[in-house]
């Protein structure tokens, strides 16, 4: 093997390295075409340069009209993707002259297949190159003059200082290849150049590609470093507003329960002091003291609803009869006084499940409240229908459905709305808690609740239960 040879095929291997690497990079970042149309160009040069290498081997003038064919098909792939890469690296849309060079390529590669391109009669002693035909030298000069005017497009394009580099570096084999094709067409024997020239066109372009690739990824820090920062500062925001919201939630908080306890105080006071006089009759004494009660059992009513609706809730999700659930939760508020009395119960569990994953603890006062609030709305007569049936949860998860409805006065729409917010009440005695307590445990196990109302015509409080509790349940919605 000659060292024309050898310096051929070595330039082979760097453009074959070349289009294997911008390829990869292209994968990776694929909103960048030029690394597409180049890797596309190296190829092509590498097809140019194996046929050079083929060239230079040849010993038969068949052998060497053969690598000439190789040389010119790898010419016909390099003017498409050269005119190609020529737009994608200026960034304009030059759609009318790749469609041009596309079609020029095309109709040269029909005629080197159909041997048009050699004039194998003429075929100079000392190299064994065949002569080209006018029909060559005419394809030739078109394909210089493609290339020329994507030269111009990128030295006129928007690359500023790499205009020039990628401009000059890829106008180099253009010249190489002027010079080639007058060697080739007058037979003279003189060195081909053009496959030299394409490594520094190949060396110039990468240049120019990697210079923009480390541009980019130091704007990428820069607007990662920017992201950082504002992430920071919002985060910082975020927590200072959390706080705000936190102190005014726990003004309010303090203003409703002070609000809450004052009264029951008052009243305290009041029939303490009555107690104190000497001359009070017995009759109003077991009054005052009546009130004592009372209020004592109210203030610890409302002690108890605020721990439970503060207390974190944490399920213990265990197996749960869902009509002992539901009977032990009737039970309990039933025994509350002068409610439930003269209220008829009907219970139906046709298709609901017997079991469900969840505390039965939390569970039952939940239920007990809901209870509780429907016999208070009847006050003392009607009836209360409660019905399980199976259901699925929004996600499609299958769920228990419990659905209390009650013949009392029902809710206007604002009543409704603010059913669940917390110490919203309409009775006179009531904290405001149970609802929102009852909302909080249903969430706490996954489940959703929502209330149907209407005034004078009764509520209807349904709730969907998860079969089988998740094991990651969000944060309960106040």
């Amino acid at each position: 093997m000659n060292f024309a040879a050898v310096i051929a095929l070595s330039e082979t291997a760097v453009h074959v390295f070349a289009g294997l690497s911008y390829a990869v990079l292209y994968l990776r970042t694929p909103k960048a075409p030029e690394l597409a149309s180049f890797a596309t160009l190296s190829v092509a040069w590498a097809l140019y340069c194996y046929g050079d290498s083929r060239l230079c081997l040849a010993v038969t003038p068949a052998d060497a009209a053969l690598a000439v064919q190789v040389e010119f098909s790898g010419l016909m792939l390099a003017l498409h993707a050269f005119v190609r890469f020529g737009g994608d690296l200026a960034g304009v849309e030059s759609s009318g002259q790749v469609v041009a060079a596309r079609a020029w390529a095309g109709l040269g590669l029909v005629m080197v297949l159909a041997g048009l391109f050699v004039d194998p009669a003429r075929v100079a002693a000392a190299t064994l190159r065949p002569a080209l035909t006018p029909i060559a030298i005419a394809w030739s000069a078109g394909a210089v003059t493609l290339s020329f005017l994507a030269v111009r497009e990128m030295r006129n394009s928007r690359l500023r200082s790499d205009a020039t580099v990628a401009a000059t570096t890829t106008s180099i084999p253009v010249v190489a290849f002027v010079w080639d094709t007058v060697v080739r067409a007058g037979d003279m024997p003189l060195p081909l150049v053009f496959g030299h020239a394409t490594v520094i066109g190949s060396m110039g372009v990468s240049f120019v590609l990697m210079r923009r690739l480390v541009r980019t990824g130091d704007e990428l820090m820069q607007r990662t470093r920017a992201l950082r920062q504002s992430y920071a500062e919002l985060r910082l925001a975020q927590e200072a507003l959390v706080h705000k919201e936190q102190l005014a939630a726990v003004g309010e908080l303090s203003a409703v329960i002070a609000h809450e306890v004052r009264n029951p105080l008052a009243v305290l006071k009041n029939a303490t002091s009555a107690l104190r006089r000497p001359e009070l009759p017995a009759e109003s004494a077991a009054t005052l003291l009546g009130i004592l009660d009372e209020e004592s059992d109210r203030l610890n009513r409302l002690v108890n609803d605020l721990l439970a609706y503060a207390k974190p809730l944490e399920p213990q999700a265990a197996a749960v009869d869902l009509a002992e659930l539901l009977d032990r939760a009737v039970d309990l508020a039933r025994r509350a006084p002068a409610l439930g009395q003269g209220v008829s119960f009907r219970l139906e569990l046709e298709g609901a499940p017997r079991e469900f994953s969840g505390d039965a603890t939390l569970l039952e006062r939940a239920l007990a409240n809901v209870v509780d609030n429907a016999l208070d709305a009847m006050d003392g007569s009607g009836e209360l229908s409660i019905s399980a049936s199976l259901a699925e949860l929004p996600g499609g998860d299958p769920a228990v459905k419990l659905v209390f409805s009650d013949s009392g006065e029902g809710m206007d729409t604002q009543v409704r709305k603010r059913a669940l917010d917390p110490f919203f009440t309409t009775r006179p005695s009531g904290t405001g808690l149970g609802l929102a307590i009852v909302n909080r445990v249903v969430r706490a196990h996954g489940g959703e609740m929502q209330i149907k109302s209407r005034q004078e015509q009764g509520t209807e409080v349904e709730m969907l239960l998860p079969l089988e509790r998740p094991s990651t349940v969000p944060p309960p919605r106040e």
